[in-house]
């Protein structure tokens, strides 16, 4: 027998015995602490880990299977495999048993997503997971993950409901749609976005940049603005801009943006709508022109009347001073101060002749009807307007076919004259004026509703030049009589070129229009009414010709209501060469004629003036004398040369005109080409 232990050694042993324990409890603890969280774990995520020991054909599940099947550990056989398939709904239940034998008999690994049935009745998704134990080269067991996946299952099949909802919605929706991705390119649009925009499909536009693709160059810089707001989240609201068509024709719409964002908060993809307010804003745009024009018309009208008065009368009186001023300098010594005195009112004078002009075609604005020709060579010699040796060059740019206009060749040259000195005065320092004109047919479907233009075809003249521009808050005073944005002067003028343009313009049954800002130049834009042609114009005659010199007993016959112009023609036509008489009206010409042809020695011309204060004017008097001698050969003198007989003065009788105030050399011009012809017949 041995040695009986002392109590200090058992006391000892029994200590370490509990140290063991110790040590093995907290193991337990940690095991069961381990197991919980394991279990905790599993309920949470609702995976299950399970294994099956394929020698001895027995399953080992932790506790989220066994919720998962709804069933306890007492009530499951795990010898019993055949019978955990029974749980899959029955059209998945030979999916599960192929897939279970090719991982026990091959070692296959699977993955499935099936239908299941828990011992309590309820439907569920669950995920199973088998991944083979291979020892020996032989499965040696199966271990894998049952994971209940129903409410994912179920979050999928109503973001399958909801992406076919939004589908059809992005389809049918009435407005063009686009999905632009992040890198901002087109990833998918709605038919109404393919046919608005005139393609054949969406496959032309997928992929696309969506910038560069959908919007007119105009309005790219702010959708790439809009863009990099959207990148930040930002929702786009109502945001007019042009979209381009495959055509090249531009659609004004409103843009919407909303932008769908991934888990993380992050901007993947944006959904834009593009509302068609083309017509809309056309509309407005129309309603803006059309209160344009009635406040430009009513500007207009209350100056005319007092302007063609004034006018009209001062054309009188320049009569007298101009020929007064003229036979001063013929009698003033050359090269003396009183010359250079006289030299310079004269050219005064001839300003305010020029101005008076301007006002007569400001009043009334002229009248077309002289001529249905091409307006080519009137362009070309309105640049004539550029002074020599300037800075400013000319690009002119005239369509050979331009299509004829029927206008008034004088008043359209003041026209294209105010305008070319106005692009002058802009460029100070040099610069380029760009004339050019070309045919435009402006159809039914490019009307809006306030353009000033009805469809048909027109000649469409633009001038532009590369000056200072015009502020937008002076652009809709530009056409308003005596408005300047320069200063006032005789070098500047006092406002009335654009006024005059428009007035013209207009009468001619044609638009003008300015399109201009700082630093960018300004573009005139005249549109006429197309004519169309038959044959040749009529003649014109050859500049330069040869005049007739008149006989000494050449007698031409004056009638003027002013007693002072009446004296000034005496004296002009004596010096001429002719002999001359002067009446106040046209029943004084009309006696006075019909004595003179009845003594045998008629007159050879009559000069008429059109408008008689409290008399017979020129129209009634030529019909009179025409009674009286079907060859008389009159001429009709206006300074409103506007006048439907001055604009067609040979369906009213008379073989040419002279507009007032008139100098001596341009009365034996006139005179003298009648003579010129042997039928008297002035080819004008």
């Amino acid at each position: 027998m041995g040695t009986k232990p002392t109590y200090e050694e058992l006391e000892k042993k029994v200590s370490e015995l509990q140290k063991e324990v110790v040590k093995l409890m907290q193991v337990e603890k940690a095991l069961r602490e381990s197991e919980r969280m394991l279990n905790e774990t599993q309920r949470l995520t609702k995976v299950g880990g399970w294994e099956y020991h394929v020698g001895e054909k027995r399953t080992k599940w932790t506790n989220e299977v066994y919720r998962i099947y709804g069933i306890s550990r007492e009530a499951h056989d795990p010898k019993n495999f055949k019978q955990d398939i029974l749980f899959y709904a029955p059209e998945d239940r030979e999916k599960i048993d192929r897939a279970f034998q090719a991982a026990v008999d091959k070692g296959e690994p699977y993955d499935l997503e099936l239908r299941f049935i828990s011992a309590t009745g309820e439907h569920l998704w669950v995920r199973t997971i088998g991944n083979p134990v291979l020892k020996n080269g032989k499965v040696e067991k199966v271990v894998g993950n049952l994971m209940d996946i129903t409410e994912r299952k179920r979050a999928d099949e109503m973001l399958l409901a909801e992406t076919l909802k939004f589908e059809r919605y992005f389809e049918n929706i009435p407005l063009m749609a686009y999905n632009v991705s992040f890198d901002g390119r087109i990833a998918d649009c709605n038919t109404v976005a393919v046919k608005t925009l005139g393609y054949d499909s969406k496959a032309e536009l997928l992929g696309e940049p969506a910038i560069s693709t959908l919007y007119a160059p105009e309005s790219q810089k702010k959708a790439k603005q809009i863009f990099e707001k959207w990148k930040k989240g930002k929702r786009i609201k109502n945001e007019e801009l042009k979209v381009l068509t495959k055509q090249c024709n531009v659609i004004d719409v409103l843009l919407n943006v909303d932008t769908v964002f991934d888990q993380k908060g992050t901007p993947i993809y944006s959904i834009s709508t593009h509302l068609d307010i083309t017509e809309r804003k056309r509309a407005y745009e129309g309603s803006q022109r059309l209160q344009a024009q009635l406040r430009q018309a009513q500007k207009m009208e209350a100056i005319t009347t007092l302007t063609g008065g004034i006018a009209h009368d001062y054309n009188n009186l320049l009569s007298v001073i101009i020929d007064n001023l003229f036979m001063a300098i013929e009698q003033a010594e050359p090269g003396s101060a009183q010359t250079d005195f006289l030299n310079e009112a004269n050219r005064a004078s001839l300003k305010i002749r020029d101005l008076t002009h301007e006002l007569m075609a400001l009043s009334t604005g002229g009248a077309p009807g002289t001529a249905v020709d091409s307006l080519r060579e009137l362009l070309r010699s309105a640049s004539d307007a550029i002074p020599a040796g300037s800075e400013i060059s000319q690009c002119a740019s005239i369509s050979q076919d331009l299509w004829p206009v029927f206008y008034d060749p004088l008043k359209m040259r003041t026209v294209f004259r105010n305008v070319i000195n106005n692009a002058v005065e802009a460029m100070p320092d040099g610069g380029t004026l760009s004339i050019r004109a070309e045919n435009l047919r402006f159809e039914d479907a490019d009307w809006v509703p306030g353009f000033p233009l009805k469809p048909g075809e027109y000649v469409h003249i633009s001038i532009r030049d590369l000056g200072v521009g015009i502020p937008e808050e002076y652009l809709n005073k530009i056409f308003d009589p005596y408005f300047s944005t320069k200063a006032m002067g005789v070098q500047k003028g006092v406002g009335l070129g654009l006024a005059t343009a428009y007035s013209i313009v207009q009468k001619h049954e044609g638009y003008i229009a300015i399109d201009s800002s700082p630093g960018a130049g300004t573009t005139v834009s005249i549109y006429l009414p197309a004519e169309p042609v038959e044959g040749e114009g009529e003649a014109q005659p050859a500049e330069g010709v040869e005049p007739a010199t008149p006989s000494s007993n050449r007698r031409v016959l004056v009638m003027d209501d002013e007693e002072m112009l009446r004296k000034l023609s005496r004296q002009m036509l004596k010096r001429l060469g002719y002999e001359a008489k002067s009446v106040k009206n046209g029943a004084e010409a009309i006696d006075a004629y019909q004595k003179q042809k009845e003594s045998g020695e008629p007159f050879d011309m009559v000069i008429l003036d059109l408008t008689i204060k409290d008399g017979m004017g020129g129209e009634q008097t030529i019909r009179e004398l025409l009674k009286i001698d079907p060859h008389v050969k009159a001429i009709v003198s206006s300074g409103y040369s506007n006048d439907p007989v001055i604009a067609d003065f040979r369906a009213y009788g008379f073989r040419g005109t002279i507009p007032k105030p008139y100098q001596e050399k341009d009365l034996e011009k006139a005179l003298k080409r009648i003579l010129k012809t042997n039928d008297g017949l002035w080819l004008n």
